[in-house]
């Protein structure tokens, strides 16, 4: 599950310093890895200024959830934008965006980051209102 996930093995919570986090997020971050918002399917957004380890904490996160069972899946939101732009021209997506709703959670690196063209941002949103599963996004 873990080589399913995509989430690099060197961005683990041991290798993360939890000192860089301010109090308010280390108690957020505990809430994070008891896994209870994939069973709401509930989604995380995850704010800061760039370099500030946002994209580190929610892989380590996702390792962990992937150790306590979770079905997790990793990507980058540029990554994942030019996957679902291939499946809706090659008339996939319905397919494709069921193959995300199998994950109880995914982690969306640059959200931010989308260049947003209507066609982009369409995609985005059809799976996002689609799939059935938490989705963290940085």
């Amino acid at each position: 599950m873990l080589r399913e996930s995509q989430l690099p093995l060197e961005k683990s919570l041991e290798a993360f310093d939890m000192r860089r986090l301010p109090a308010k997020a280390a108690r957020q971050m505990r809430t994070l890895l008891d896994g209870g918002f994939l069973k709401r399917t509930e989604n995380v957004l995850v704010f800061g200024n760039p370099g500030s380890g946002k994209t580190n904490l929610l892989q380590a996160a996702g390792q962990e959830l992937v150790r306590k069972g979770h079905r997790i899946f990793f990507t980058s939101c540029e990554m994942l934008v030019q996957e679902l732009l291939i499946a809706k021209r090659d008339l996939k997506l319905s397919k494709l965006i069921k193959k995300y709703s199998r994950y109880e959670g995914m982690i969306i690196d640059d959200l931010g980051y989308i260049r947003q063209t209507r066609e982009e941002m369409e995609v985005v949103f059809t799976l996002l209102a689609d799939v059935t599963s938490g989705v963290a996004c940085c």
